[in-house]
């Protein structure tokens, strides 16, 4: 059975407001596609999240009830990136999922903050797998991606997809796009990833799935949007990859992994 994954890939200004019309108008444009996910990237909110954080986080309900909105409308679920939230006297960047109820299924909390989002936020301190229409999928945001041992984790929790909701700049594309293959390769799962795009992040956003080439070897196909406004759609398909992985996870040797965790 086919999933349907869309990515919106917005631009992003100085303006909450106008930010949140684009996300509005988007999510509608994706209900188009049949969707059964769509994800939304990084720090769509505002261009400085870090100066206008507090700003942001009192408006988390009015995002909550857009996305809540078109998941109904849909029927599917919608993933809303990376997104400031308060919790007691700290300010998280997380990723809300909504399911196609319109209720909360959960938060994913960015984990690995880079540089100077150390100086706004709080790092997350759970990893969750989150399931829609028989499949499983994890949240790894933006800097996330860069540590394997958060995408392995979700695999090993039978997740089937991870969802990178990101905001890179141009310099960062040929890395991060590498760093979703290898996720990819290393699990036997599939990859989606939003980007931002503003004068400095250059959109390529893409979805990524590895597919099977002469016999057992596998190959990552990619989809990518270049700059600019635009949705990227995607039918992905699991099964093949769910014996790979399988095949795969049952040749490690935890035994041997300690020191990942001692040092």
């Amino acid at each position: 059975m086919a999933v349907k994954l869309v990515v919106v890939q917005p631009v992003v200004t100085n303006s909450f407001d106008k930010n949140l019309e684009r996300i509005d108008v988007l999510l509608g444009m994706a209900g188009r596609e049949s969707p059964d996910i769509v994800v939304l990237p990084e720090a769509w909110e505002h261009s400085n999240i870090f100066g206008m954080g507090n700003g942001l986080a009192d408006k988390v309900d009015v995002v909550l009830d857009v996305l809540s909105r078109h998941a109904v409308r849909m029927n599917a679920v919608v993933v809303g990136g990376g997104v400031v939230v308060r919790r007691g006297a700290s300010l998280m960047n997380s990723a809300p999922v909504v399911g196609p109820d319109g209720e909360l299924m959960g938060w994913q909390d960015k984990i690995h903050l880079y540089r100077s989002e150390k100086q706004f936020f709080t790092p997350g301190r759970e990893i969750h797998v989150f399931r829609h229409r028989g499949i499983g999928f994890g949240v790894l945001i933006c800097h996330d991606v860069a540590f394997p041992e958060l995408g392995r984790i979700m695999a090993l929790r039978g997740a089937d997809l991870l969802l990178n909701p990101s905001r890179m700049p141009s310099s960062a594309i040929q890395p991060w796009h590498a760093y979703l293959e290898s996720r990819c390769l290393e699990n036997r799962v599939a990859a989606a990833a939003p980007n931002t795009y503003t004068a400095g992040t250059t959109g390529n956003s893409v979805i990524m799935q590895p597919v099977k080439v002469n016999g057992s070897v596998f190959q990552v196909r990619r989809t990518v949007l270049g700059g600019g406004e635009g949705l990227l759609a995607s039918d992905l398909v699991f099964e093949d990859l769910r014996n790979a992985r399988r095949e795969r996870l049952a040749e490690r040797i935890p035994s041997l992994y300690k020191p990942i965790v001692e040092d």
